[in-house]
Parts: C-alpha cells; structure tokens; sequence
C-alpha cells in the first residue's frame, strides 16, 4: 500500500458516454493535487465511454500517473464494479463517485481536511439533486455525533442511502465481514453505507463543499424501477435487518419499498398487505416523506388499487 495516497476515488463506468467528461473534469481539476488517485473500472461499457475518458485524461497530463483504469472481461454490474474498485485502492480513505454525476472543485480536499482535524473514521456532506441545467435541490442531513444516530437517522428517515457522499477509512471499506451481495444492484449503497456506519467508532459532518448527483440519467438504476429493482432493494433490507444491530431503525427504508411498490404497482395487493404488516404506524410518521409521498402511502394502506390507480395517473403526468 502506497504510505503517499490519502484519497481513493473510486468510479465504475457502464453506458455513460453523455456524463463520463463533465465527471472526468471535475474530477481531474481537483483542488487537492497530491495524494488522490482516481480508479476507474471499465465494465464492460458498450458505448464511447472509454475512448471519452482517455481523451479528458490527456488534457490533464499532471493526472495520469494517478489514474487507474480497470477492465472486467465481462459485465458484472454495479455491486462488483465497486468491489474491483476497492482491491486496486491504496488510500487511507476511500470514497465511490458514479459516472454520471460530478463534485465541486474542492469537495475530496474538503472531505480529507475534516477526516484529518477529526480522525473520525468516516466523513460524510449533504448532496445537491442537480438536474445539469436550472434546477438545484439541496439535500441536507444534520450533523450527528455517533455512528449509532447516524445510522438510525439514515435507516428511520431515509436519508443519505448513498456510498458517495462518504469518505471512509480504509480499514473499515476493506473489512472481510461485509456482507456484499453481486446481484444486488439497485440498494447497494443503503446495504453497504449502513454496515460501513455501524462499524464506525467516530464519523463527522463536512460542510463546507458538495456532491452533485444527477436526477436526469434516464438510464440510471433510480430512474429505471422494476419488479427486479424492487426485490433487490427488498433483500438489502433484509439482509440489513439480519447483520445490524436490533436498535437501528429501518422505517423509513421499508416506507420507501412500500412507495415504490405501489407508486410503479409492483405488488398485488395481498403483497403489499402482507409485507405492510405492524408498520403502518411508524412509516406514516417519517419525517423526510413529503406530503404527497405520505398521502399515497396513507391511501394504499386503506385502498392499495385505489392507491395504484391514482400514482398511474400522477405517473403519466410526470
């Protein structure tokens, strides 16, 4: 392991040919210059992605020797892309970035200089919901002090499933006991952040720059919900719900695979009943569900088809 590298960033490529150079740029103009390299993993993209990458890189020569390009024989999906990534890290702290979104110029430098003041074992920002053009939405999460409230504030509220808005020490990204699942794609992050976070003896808050994520990939995995999404997500929480502490709060998780299900009709009403079932209480009062996410979810629990019907409508008109 290289003693100089302080920051991996760690960034999976698959048919990403329209985003890959706005998040190329914004990675190689980094403010921090020394000890951050990029790990690209090439997964078997189809499209130009690759040639577009290559062509950016020469356009920061000062870059290239830390830039690692990966390449799968053969598409394996998201989940591994990510866990090739980590085997070829050699950062004291490592961090995921996806291919269609893109940081602030000092995001990594700010995200390290908390790590290095706090010693905290992850580091975590808010994100700005970027649409690329005129839409900003700021997502903030408050600034907790333990791992515990973090994890109960991101699996009861809903906040912050994501891997890429934390920075997280080596020793805990690495750990063999990480329950990993290859064909869980779609809740990967809240599978692996939440057992990051638990495994966590300090974390801290980074304020100071930001994470854009993308809301208009149309071909991104939160934009393409299926059945087959649905039953991913379903087996990280349940995997989650087997390997984490009984303390930890997952109502605002669970509220979320009942909204998708209903919202794209994905379950049967009888479905939809049954995993419903002893939750309705504490779903409705999560916090970060917005109004109308609450009201769909409060007339599905009385009318599941009524329910479906009106998210159809509300669907078309999107």
């Amino acid at each position: 392991m290289s003693t100089t590298t302080k920051v991996s960033v760690c960034i999976p490529i698959y048919n990403v040919a329209a985003y890959i150079e706005r998040c190329a740029r914004a990675l190689f103009e980094q403010t921090m210059q020394e000890g951050i390299e990029f790990i690209f993993v090439n997964d078997c993209t189809p499209d130009q992605s690759l040639e577009i990458l290559e062509r950016v890189l020469s356009d920061y020569p000062h870059r290239k020797a830390s830039v690692k390009i990966i390449h799968h024989k053969k598409n394996q999906g998201l989940s591994v892309a990510r866990q090739t990534a980590l085997k070829h890290a050699s950062g004291t702290y490592i961090i995921h970035c996806d291919s269609d979104d893109w940081v602030d110029r000092d995001y990594y430098e700010a995200m390290y200089r908390t790590a290095a003041a706090t010693q905290a074992d992850i580091v975590y920002s808010s994100y700005v919901q970027d649409d690329g053009k005129d839409s900003q939405v700021l997502t903030t999460i408050a600034a907790y002090s333990t791992p515990m409230a973090l994890l109960n504030g991101i699996l009861g509220n809903n906040l912050h499933w994501n891997v890429w808005a934390k920075l997280v020490h080596r020793r805990l990204a690495l750990a063999t006991d990480l329950v990993v699942l290859p064909e869980v794609c779609f809740g990967e992050d809240l599978l692996l952040s939440a057992q990051l976070i638990a495994k966590a003896s300090t974390v801290a808050y980074c304020a100071d720059s930001k994470y854009h994520y993308f809301c208009k990939n149309e071909t991104s995995y939160t934009r393409t919900f299926s059945r087959k999404s649905l039953n991913q997500l379903m087996c990280a929480l349940k995997t989650l719900q087997r390997v984490l502490p009984v303390t930890a709060a997952m109502s605002g998780c669970k509220g979320e695979i009942l909204f998708k299900a209903v919202f794209y009709h994905l379950m049967t009403p009888k479905e939809f009943k049954s995993y419903a079932r002893g939750s309705r209480s504490e779903i409705l009062k999560t916090s970060t569900f917005s109004r109308i996410k609450r009201l769909i979810l409060l007339y599905a629990f009385i009318s599941y088809r009524l329910a479906a019907w009106t998210c159809k409508v509300l669907r078309k008109l999107r």
